[in-house]
C-alpha cells in the first residue's frame, strides 16, 4: 500500500512510455518478419496478416487527418513504398506513444479517485 502512496503521475507516465517502445518494438519486428516472408512467399493469408498490420497506421493518419494528402502523393508517385512504410513506422509510433500516456494517466486519475473513496471512510 505504501508503494500506492508515492504512485505519481510521471511515474504512471514513466511506466507508460517504457510500455510503448516495447510495443513498438515487437510490433516493428513482426511487421518487417511478416513483409520479409510475405516477401519471398506470398500467400494469401499472408496478406491477410499484413492488411491487419497495415489498419492501425492507417486509422492513425485517418483521426491525424494526413490519410487523403498521403494517399494522393503515393498514388501520384510523389513518395516511394518506402517511404510510405517509414510514414507507417512513424504513425505507429505516435499512435503506441498516445495510447500508452493515455491509459497511464486514467490509471495515475483512477488511482486518485479509488484513493479520494477510500479516505471518506
Amino acid at each position: 500500500m505504501a508503494s500506492l502512496q508515492r504512485a505519481t503521475l510521471i511515474h504512471f507516465l514513466g511506466i507508460s512510455i517504457r510500455n510503448a517502445a516495447w510495443l513498438l518494438y515487437v510490433y516493428w519486428v513482426v511487421a518487417i518478419v511478416v513483409e520479409l516472408v510475405f516477401q519471398y512467399w506470398p500467400s494469401p493469408g499472408g496478406l491477410v496478416f499484413l492488411r491487419v498490420l497495415e489498419h492501425f497506421p492507417e486509422k492513425v493518419l485517418r483521426i491525424l487527418g494526413f490519410w487523403e494528402p498521403l494517399k494522393e502523393a503515393f498514388l501520384e508517385g510523389g513518395i516511394s513504398v518506402v517511404q510510405l512504410r517509414f510514414i507507417y513506422g512513424a504513425a505507429v509510433g505516435a499512435g503506441f506513444v498516445a495510447l500508452s500516456v493515455f491509459t497511464g494517466f486514467f490509471l495515475w486519475f483512477l488511482q486518485r479517485f479509488l484513493k479520494f473513496l477510500a479516505s471518506r471512510y
